[in-house]
């Protein structure tokens, strides 16, 4: 059994005289084209496959690559990954401290708990923990390295403080999350009044700095009336709490929302709540004037961001698929609107060789790869195919 090839009359073998156990594995439904026993050996054309020893395991691959280069099941062998057996299924406590940024364009779902590929963590505990470590490292019971060294969580270490922690408005955070010197601005309840509540940042409650300012300035008060003396003025917490969101939890040094008010001229750093990555200095009689607080922050509808369940990536799988994995930096599909008119690259389902870029509302309305359309030419179109 074979084919002879038009352009040199060799005769080639066809895939199940060539191997009866690949064969077998030729997807029983997914290969529209082809069928198995019209394909030779060592064919060019991606085809479907499906394991003989887990049928849930379907995949493309050439029909050169698994009988040339002997490719077996990718996921028998840990390359991808089933959504039911990753490690957001299996191990969910472990997915939470997947880093968020330093994975490159890689998402918790695509491994599996025995892989060896060593990743970026965050500690859910603490958020300036970071560390890199193998998938299976983590499954098998590994925690974070420097909560292990120290054990020196909030609640742990200064029980007073945490239990001035406010119980409603720092929504699922809670004590155990944070170490006792995390920079992390947060609500709290004073003890003696739980009427005085107010933020401000772990480390400087730690410090000693960062008692009930309602308090301290009722006795500031109370002493300076005795003393003829006019009473000193509040802080941002008090004047413009708004502002409490934008202020930059680390690079701000000493000076705290407490110690400025919002007329003042001082240049200080800002961090966007909405974007961690937009930081800038200001003065805050500024920033306190202006109605949109961060210049960076592009309007939502303009960059086209909606909700997971509003995404390109939850509407379109299909395109999900052919969402280029490595050259989108940045670029979350699950967050990117089906009408977006932002430019994206593409990496065909058919044949990963096919690169493009085009607008996701074009893909959306239809448009598909332009190489297997015949819009654009590629290598193999160029110089000819081997006919089968």
């Amino acid at each position: 059994m074979g084919r002879t090839l038009q352009h040199t009359g060799i005769r080639v073998p066809l895939l199940v005289a060539y191997s009866l156990e690949l064969a077998e594995e030729w997807h029983p439904t997914k290969n529209v084209k082809f069928k198995r026993d019209e394909v030779p050996y060592n064919s060019s054309y991606r085809a479907w496959w499906r394991c003989r020893k887990d049928h849930r395991h379907a995949w493309q691959a050439s029909v050169a690559t698994r009988a040339i280069e002997k490719q077996g099941c990718p996921y028998c062998s840990g390359r991808q990954v089933l959504p039911e057996d990753s490690i957001v299924a299996l191990f969910p406590e472990v997915a939470a401290e997947f880093h968020p940024t330093k994975n490159d364009a890689a998402r918790p779902e695509q491994f599996a708990p025995k892989s060896n590929r060593r990743l970026w963590w965050r500690c859910r505990i603490d958020s300036f923990h970071e560390w890199e470590s193998e998938v299976r490292s983590r499954t098998e019971g590994s925690q974070c390295p420097q909560c292990r060294k120290l054990n020196n969580s909030l609640a742990r270490k200064s029980p007073q403080l945490a239990a001035e922690w406010h119980p409603t408005k720092n929504g699922s955070l809670t004590p155990e999350m944070f170490s006792s010197t995390n920079p992390q601005r947060v609500w709290w309840q004073c003890s003696e009044n739980p009427e005085h509540e107010w933020r401000a940042a772990i480390e400087t409650r730690k410090r000693g700095k960062g008692s009930c300012p309602m308090c301290r300035s009722g006795t500031k008060n109370r002493s300076n009336a005795s003393s003829g003396k006019v009473a000193t003025r509040r802080g941002l917490n008090e004047t413009a709490p708004e502002l409490l969101d934008y202020w930059h939890p680390t690079k701000n040094g000493a000076t705290t929302p407490e110690t400025v008010s919002h007329g003042s001229k001082a240049k200080v750093w800002w961090q966007c709540p909405k974007d961690p990555t937009h930081e800038w200095q200001d003065p805050i009689k500024k920033v306190h004037g202006r109605q949109r607080k961060c210049l960076m922050c592009v309007s939502p509808i303009k960059q086209g961001v909606v909700r997971a369940e509003e995404s390109i990536g939850h509407a379109y799988p299909a395109l999900l698929a052919e969402w280029h994995p490595t050259l989108n930096p940045g670029v979350d599909p699950m967050t990117v609107s089906p009408g977006s008119s932002r430019k994206v690259m593409w990496q065909c389902s058919n044949d990963p060789e096919h690169v493009w870029k085009a607008h996701v509302f074009r893909r959306t309305k239809g448009a598909g790869c332009p190489f297997c359309s015949g819009l654009r030419a590629d290598s193999k179109t160029c110089l000819g195919s081997v006919r089968k």
